[in-house]
């Protein structure tokens, strides 16, 4: 039985590490892009690595899960087509103790998931956003690109020719005036930066031409400097007040009275606000006690497939996460509605996973 253990697990574990590998990689393929254009974009690329590392953390609360999915229906699919299962049915074992293993394995990747989504997701969460504030802030015109027009206001379209260092050439900016008309700016040069004091980004140009000047009267001007000013953020100014930021301990303080962090709110605003806080404690202990319930369900599917290719598991194991995503997100949505208790929706595909898992491993069995 030792062997048997010992073989299974080794097996598993290594399946579900070269599948998180993946898994990871994959879903971090966007940010990887993203962060290749805004180097290129003079964006200094030590803060934005710190943001992608600091990111991985959320990554691994669902990649974790599928991960444990996915190798549960490679790793039993590929046992029973090499008539494994068989075998080890014959000498006297049953499929709970030869899964006893995995099951083992998934109890301890939901006590980690629980530990990720509890104190590291919100603490790297409020890190990559202070960062990426700072950076917004501090690099203002990273997010303004050559040779195209960008819409970083609205209202306001941009287009800059070139850019040497911190220096724009050929300006042109286009806003809607209040009265409806459109305002043309047409500069040599400009620069643009953040006023930290004023939370504002400052577009400071040179031999500027304005077409109109003046709202609702014709007439252009020729300048030979113009400043705009459009709202921007303050540095270090934050409102962390999504549930995703606030470790355990901080969701618990919430809930017990959360009334006392919002005191300006109605009762029923309290009430949306404390239904909200419920909806993401519950999220957390759903997402963590899917690796057990995967692997449950995943076991007597992979036993049933007969199949060694990782296509039918993948397939199997994408029905699977998106069935349990839509009740994630049928949830959410209704965070701030205590009268439809969007708790106990979360709790469903959990409930119908186990009861699922439970039926299949006694047919199996």
């Amino acid at each position: 039985m030792k062997i048997v253990k010992k073989y299974l697990l080794s097996s598993y574990v290594i399946s579900f590490l070269m599948t998180l590998m993946v898994l990871t990689v994959v879903m971090s393929i966007g940010g990887i892009f993203k962060l290749t254009e805004l180097i290129t974009r003079g964006v200094p690329w030590v803060p934005l690595v710190k943001v992608m590392v600091l990111s991985m953390p959320q990554a691994f609360t669902f990649t974790i899960p599928m991960a444990a999915m996915i190798s549960t229906l490679l790793v039993f699919g590929r046992m029973s087509a090499d008539s494994e299962i068989t075998a080890m049915k014959s000498c006297g074992l049953g499929l709970w103790q030869i899964a006893s293993a995995p099951f083992t394995f998934a109890i301890l990747l939901s006590v980690i998931c629980f530990f990720i989504y509890s104190f590291v997701v919100p603490r790297s969460y409020s890190a990559s956003k202070g960062i990426l504030r700072e950076l917004k802030d501090a690099v203002p015109l990273a997010i303004l690109e050559e040779g195209r027009f960008t819409q970083p206001f609205a209202g306001v379209s941009i287009y800059i020719g070139s850019r040497q260092d911190d220096v724009l050439h050929d300006v042109r900016i286009f806003q809607l005036m209040k009265s409806g008309g459109k305002q043309k700016i047409n500069a040599d040069t400009g620069t643009v930066k953040m006023d930290g004091v004023k939370g504002k980004i400052i577009v400071n140009m040179k031999g500027v031409k304005i077409d109109p000047f003046m709202e609702g009267q014709s007439g252009v001007a020729y300048l030979e400097e113009w400043t705009l000013e459009f709202p921007g953020k303050k540095f270090g100014y934050s409102t962390n007040t999504k549930p995703i930021y606030f470790t355990l301990r901080k969701l618990l303080e919430r809930l017990k009275n959360t009334s006392k962090y919002f005191p300006l709110l109605d009762k029923d605003a309290v009430a949306s606000e404390h239904s909200r806080l419920v909806v993401e404690f519950h999220l957390r202990i759903v997402q963590s006690l899917s690796c057990l319930a995967f692997v449950l369900l995943g076991v007597p599917l992979g036993v049933k497939s007969h199949r060694k290719e990782s296509s039918i598991g993948i397939a199997i194991s994408l029905l699977i996460i998106v069935f349990f995503q839509v009740f994630i997100i049928a949830a959410k949505s209704l965070s701030r509605k205590p009268e439809f208790y969007p708790q106990f929706i979360l709790w469903i595909p959990i409930a119908l996973a186990l009861v699922a898992g439970l039926m299949l491993m006694r047919r199996a069995d």
